[in-house]
């Protein structure tokens, strides 16, 4: 029985262009109908290196004041 399937797709960002991931779908036999899905880029590539630029853009932001 198989419970995974894996793809590599290609999402296009508006500031820092195509990033390459792999995805992999899990079914849980558990759960029927439940499936989880990662995501994740080649280390050292330049779909990481791309994550990592927009990474360091959130690091910086200001933090959104409370609602009150």
């Amino acid at each position: 029985m198989k419970f995974h399937d894996t793809a590599t797709k290609t999402v296009r960002h508006p500031i820092v262009g195509d990033i390459v991931v792999t995805g992999e779908a899990l079914d849980l036999p558990a759960d029927p109908g439940l499936r989880i899905v990662t995501y994740t880029v080649e280390p050292a590539s330049p779909s990481q290196q791309a994550l990592a630029f927009l990474d360091s853009w959130s690091s910086q932001a200001e933090p959104a004041a409370p609602n009150e």
